[in-house]
């Protein structure tokens, strides 16, 4: 039985009463799907290299280096050049750091200057059962709409782009189509429609950069979702074994199950593979047997599979019942999500992937992001530049404001306010004297709110 999250349905059922009291406007232009990317993205020697750069593997030598490299490409192509799909090809595994250097010097090319400043994040993040203090340098810039046709095409291959207001009260999913595709999309529930992104009030933006396998997974579970809408394909089970249906506009996200396959998965495969090979098992099973099974049409086919290589003394009994297991995980997810792509049954989810814990909370999420180390640059979208953007102020919400000097500091709450007696010498976090300009109120998901690019 699916059980619907209480803070969830509150945040729902909030959402459907400011939707109904704000007037109606003309609808945004409606898109179908989200292009995946192509066969090449999703090579093993592509992931490598996003991998380390996710990791913030590569020294800022190298990152410049990269950058220059992209930039004297870039240049070269001209403009119109950006959209090509061989250039953003050559962007998808460069490191996010690199790459807003590319947009900001692209962006000067055509007299529009990015707003940017670093500033080194303190505060509590949770990780698993504990939380702890964190550290994290992070580059902020500014977007705004005379620069905001260039960001998708140089910021936004292999990479989802999470928007939130100040005080963030539902988060905005924002995807340009891979390979080269000319739309750069918002969503917010996972669902309905894609709309054109545009710039509507200010948003935060912080990214979460994948592989192109894993991008290829998101894509796909996306545009599930837009064709066959929610309910039939997003939801998860927590780790209590309770099955959670009831999503919105965070947790369909976070929990994303487009990851590696979890460990015990691998293991199976690999020995199951590995039967096939020294020719105990059938050559069929070669590959491994999830992808077998992800490829069996019915239930009964998938049963008749782990009946084959569950049969006699082939494998292990540890192996053999870690092949039943994985028989009832996909009948699981093919009778709860009958839309999912099966390929998804027993991955690490999108928060895993990001190092941080799956959310219901667009604030905690945006949060999270902000101090995870996975994640090097945050952006912000605004019609109008700030004049004042780097003593920004962040909102953000329950978790906190995080201050000028990069300290969380207690606003409307203070989940990541780092105690004192933890703090290491720093002095205690204080509320700020300075409050946030006040955020236009959201819209609905059918209009401009989640920042983006007006065509």
């Amino acid at each position: 039985m699916c059980v619907p999250m209480p803070r969830l349905v509150a945040r729902v059922a909030l959402l459907l009463l400011v939707v109904v009291a704000i007037p109606s406007v003309a609808p945004a232009q409606t898109i179908s799907r989200v292009q995946p990317p192509g066969r090449k993205a999703t090579s093993a020697d592509r992931a490598v290299k996003v991998k380390r750069a996710r990791a913030q593997g590569l020294s800022p030598k190298q990152v410049n280096g990269i950058a220059r490299t992209l930039d004297r490409r870039a240049t070269a192509l001209g403009e119109q050049g950006l959209s090509s799909r061989r250039f953003r090809t050559s962007v998808s595994t460069a490191p996010l750091g690199a790459r807003l250097e590319v947009f900001i010097k692209a962006a000067a090319r055509r007299g529009v200057t990015i707003q940017t400043f670093q500033r080194r994040l303190h505060g509590m993040q949770a990780t698993g059962k504990k939380s702890k203090a964190v550290s994290a340098k992070k580059t902020f810039f500014e977007v705004t709409p005379e620069s905001f046709d260039l960001f998708p095409k140089i910021m936004g291959e292999n990479v989802i782009w999470f928007a939130a207001a100040p005080n963030p009260g539902h988060l905005h999913t924002l995807l340009a189509d891979q390979n080269g595709g000319p739309n750069f999309t918002h969503n917010t529930y996972g669902e309905a429609t894609l709309d054109a992104a545009t710039i509507g009030s200010e948003q935060y933006m912080a990214p979460a950069m994948l592989t192109g396998a894993e991008m290829d997974r998101f894509v796909r579970y996306l545009n599930a979702g837009v064709e066959h809408n929610r309910r039939p394909v997003y939801g998860f089970k927590t780790k209590g074994g309770e099955f959670v249906c009831q999503t919105a506009c965070t947790n369909w996200a976070t929990s994303a199950p487009v990851g590696e396959l979890q460990r015990w998965i691998r293991t199976v495969d690999r020995r199951v593979a590995k039967a096939a090979s020294e020719g105990r098992l059938p050559a069929k099973f070669q590959g491994g047997l999830h992808a077998l099974l992800a490829g069996a049409p019915t239930p009964e086919a998938r049963a008749a599979l782990i009946a084959e290589v569950t049969a006699g003394e082939v494998l292990t009994p540890h192996t053999r019942a870690g092949a039943k297991r994985l028989g009832k995980e996909f009948n699981i997810v093919a009778e709860k999500w009958p839309q999912r792509p099966l390929d998804l049954v027993g991955r690490q989810s999108l928060a895993e992937i990001m190092g941080v814990k799956r959310s219901q909370d667009p604030a905690k999420w945006v949060y999270d992001l902000f101090l995870s180390k996975r994640v090097p640059v945050i952006g912000v979208m605004r019609k109008t530049k700030d004049e004042n953007f780097a003593g920004k102020l962040f909102d953000l919400e329950e978790m906190g404001n995080i201050g000028p000097d990069g300290e969380v500091v207690p606003g409307e709450g203070s989940h990541g306010v780092i105690p004192a007696e933890r703090r290491r010498n720093r002095p205690a976090a204080t509320t700020t004297t300075e409050a946030p300009a006040e955020a236009p109120a959201e819209e609905p998901a059918t209009t401009a709110t989640p920042a983006a690019a007006e065509p």
